[in-house]
């Protein structure tokens, strides 16, 4: 007898299901506090400002993301993904998450991710604004990942 089964990311459950609205997700995201954590601790990562900003009329900007999130396996290459690009928002089966395109990856640590053009996804988590961004680290069914959550807007 043979027993098979399926393994799944157990961040899943966190997952948007209904379609945002573009305009709540426009911000700028940094880690939250057990992420910052995670990228100093099992990363051992220096610690340099991350962020990710997703600007009104679909304008990307990272800055100093932690390389594992595009490392084979996930493993810590101790350099840092920064570069500006384009998202939107797209539906991956069931689920909403930012679809990001780099039109270069020049400033990239991530070497095998180097190219003219390079397209992903962040998953989004939660069903209401404010939403956080879910960057999977290596194999999802490892439930490695960095959440970032977006900072609040400056009163006026």
């Amino acid at each position: 007898m043979c027993l098979v089964g399926c393994q799944h990311d157990p961040h899943i459950a966190t997952f948007t299901t209904n379609q945002p609205n573009p305009d709540d997700l426009v911000g700028t995201y940094v880690p939250d506090p057990a992420t910052a954590e995670f990228i100093a601790r099992k990363g051992r990562y220096p610690q340099l400002p991350a962020s990710i900003t997703l600007g009104a009329g679909g304008a990307l900007a990272i800055t100093n993301i932690p390389d594992w999130w595009l490392a084979e396996f996930g493993k810590p290459g101790g350099g840092f993904d920064t570069g500006r690009g384009t998202w939107s928002v797209d539906q991956h089966q069931r689920w909403w998450a930012v679809g990001v395109h780099f039109q270069s990856t020049e400033q990239f640590a991530s070497r095998q991710h180097r190219a003219e053009s390079f397209g992903t996804s962040f998953m989004l988590v939660g069903e209401l604004p404010p939403y956080k961004l879910h960057l999977t680290i290596g194999d999802p069914d490892e439930g490695r990942a960095m959440l970032f959550a977006r900072e609040p807007s400056p009163l006026k």
